[in-house]
């Protein structure tokens, strides 16, 4: 169900936040990390779910 796999991606992004945040602010430019996420949830909603270390995220 895509909505429980929302809620897992959702608590690893939030598990993630510390050690990637700056990473992932520098990288595309400061853009909050809620929405990077909206950008990849929108992008993965209708395929499988991506592995966590996917490195288009």
């Amino acid at each position: 169900e895509y909505s429980q796999w929302r809620e897992r991606f959702m608590n690893y992004l939030e598990e993630q936040i510390d050690g990637e945040a700056m990473i992932n602010s520098i990288q595309i430019g400061d853009q909050p990390l809620s929405v990077i996420a909206q950008v990849s949830l929108a992008g993965n909603a209708q395929n499988a779910p991506p592995t966590l270390k996917d490195p288009n995220f």
